[in-house]
Formats: C-alpha cells, sequence, structure tokens
C-alpha cells in the first residue's frame, strides 16, 4: 500500500488518496463525505460495496487512526448519493485532475516523523529520476505514434466541432435503454431537469455553457389546426460523449441495472432524499 497523497481544492479543501497493492487509487471516505456534506458516514459505509473499502493508517492531528478508503466505484456510489449541487463539479475535479495526477506520477513523496533530511532529499531524488524516466519513455512512444495517429486527430477535431446533434434517442439506442430511462437518468444525474413542460427538458446550470447541447425548436400542428412550437434539446458531440460518462458511473453506483441486454432504472436503489422518508 503507498502513502498518503493529499490533493488540495479551493473550494472543497482537502481530499486524501492512497494507491492499492493493486495499483488501483483509492479515496479518504471521510473526506468524500465531509466534501459532499454526507454527516452519517457509518451509514455510507453500510450501502457500499465491502470489496471495494480498504483501511489505511492515515496520519491525523490525534495521531495514527485507521480511515476507510474506497475505490473508483465506490466512489461513484457516494457522489450520487450526495444532494450537494456541486457534486458533479466535483466529480469532474477528480476524474480530470485527480486520478490522471494520480496515474502520471505513479508515486508519492510524503516525509515521515523520524526522517532526516538527507533521507528526504535522496527519496527526492529517487522520485524524480523515476518519474523522469517514465516520462522520456512515454514522450518517446507519443512522437512514434503521432505520426499514425493525425489523420485520426484531426477527424476527432472535426466530429467535437460538428453543428450536428445527437437526439435524446439515437444515444439511448447506443446505451441499449429507451430515451425515457436515459432522460431520467440524466434528471437523477442532475445533468438534466423538466422544464414544466410534458416531455421538455433543458441543461442544468451546472452545465450551461460547456457546449453539451444545442437548442432545437420545432413546429407542431395542434388539433384545432393552430401551429405551435416546441422546444427540444439536441446534444453536440461533446455532449454525447459526456452522457456515456454519466452513463458508466450510474453503472457502477448501481443506478441502473442490465436486464437481458437492456439497460433500465433501478427502482430498489434510494436517493439519500427518499432513505431519509423511510425512516420518518
Amino acid at each position: 500500500m503507498n502513502q498518503l497523497q493529499v490533493f488540495k481544492h479551493s473550494q472543497f479543501g482537502e481530499m486524501r488518496t492512497i494507491i492499492s497493492d493493486n495499483n488501483e487509487p483509492l479515496f479518504c471516505l471521510t473526506d468524500l463525505c465531509n466534501i459532499l456534506e454526507i454527516k452519517n458516514v457509518a451509514d455510507c459505509v453500510s450501502r457500499l460495496t465491502p470489496k471495494g473499502i480498504v483501511k489505511a493508517d492515515t496520519p491525523t492531528n490525534g495521531g495514527i487512526q485507521k480511515l476507510n478508503y474506497v475505490n473508483e466505484s465506490n466512489f461513484y456510489k457516494v457522489i450520487f448519493r450526495s444532494r450537494k449541487a456541486e457534486a458533479e463539479i466535483f466529480t469532474e475535479w477528480v476524474t480530470s485532475e485527480v486520478l490522471p495526477s494520480i496515474r502520471k506520477t505513479g508515486g508519492y513523496l510524503i516525509s515521515k516523523i523520524h526522517d532526516t533530511p538527507e533521507t528526504i532529499m535522496a527519496r527526492a531524488i529517487l522520485v524524480a529520476k523515476e518519474t523522469m524516466e517514465r516520462q522520456q519513455k512515454q514522450l518517446e512512444m507519443a512522437n512514434k505514434q503521432l505520426q499514425h495517429q493525425a489523420p485520426v486527430v484531426q477527424y476527432a477535431n472535426k466530429v467535437l466541432l460538428s453543428t450536428s446533434g445527437h437526439t435524446s434517442t439515437t444515444i439511448a439506442s447506443e446505451l441499449n435503454m429507451s430515451a425515457i430511462t436515459l432522460n431520467r437518468l440524466l434528471v437523477k444525474a442532475r445533468f438534466l431537469r423538466k422544464t414544466g413542460k410534458k416531455g421538455e427538458y433543458s441543461i442544468t446550470a451546472t452545465y450551461q455553457g460547456k457546449g453539451y447541447v444545442k437548442p432545437n425548436t420545432q413546429d407542431y400542428e395542434r388539433p384545432d389546426g393552430s401551429i405551435g412550437t416546441r422546444i427540444g434539446l439536441e446534444f453536440t458531440e461533446k455532449g454525447r460523449i459526456k452522457i456515456h460518462e454519466i452513463f458508466n458511473r450510474a453503472i457502477s453506483a448501481g443506478v441502473v441495472v442490465e436486464k437481458k441486454g437492456r439497460f433500465f432504472i433501478n427502482y430498489e436503489w434510494k436517493s439519500p432524499k427518499e432513505e431519509e422518508s423511510c425512516t420518518k
């Protein structure tokens, strides 16, 4: 088990992480619950997958204590149970900065109480040397691949900048679920919200202005013959990729389940509000 690494964020504070013996990133459950404003840590533990929980000695103000650390799968389960509006912003930080940082450096430099300055310096030199060697190898491999990947990258950039859109129906078909199920999932993930009109959704404030959707105005004929306007959503390629990410996290958290090759909302899974109402 590798030693502790602390990540700091101006909005969320500190989050401790370690690497398991299987080279898997693990997150301090206490820190996650504090950041996500989940008060009952013990109750949270009881609702997670036991195989994805590890106890590790952790330096604290009160001395060394054994704290619970959770794997990525359990991390997403905790996220889905949080009521905090900024939960998805926190998830973006972890997936876009924390995890890549862990996987790039591959090691930690944490001093111990009895380490001498010479010991700390020697460890720093060793980690720096290993990091530089690894980065050099990665750079050499990347340069070799660039020649072959240039046409593919150019095509990918064109796709992401494309003005064509994807509907909920087309994306749902890729995920082997109905459009109704997909919309319900995106509402649970706070990616979409209902507008109040039947069958209409809009993107939530957290995701507005990020290029995930584009409005699609359609005219339709009312029963009396007059023409009405319906505003639908079309997702950009960037939005489609984001929805696939949300879907994968929902599988890990148990929010959706597979039945005969199709995916459905897991109605046995309860949100924090539903759990609270059941205990009253």
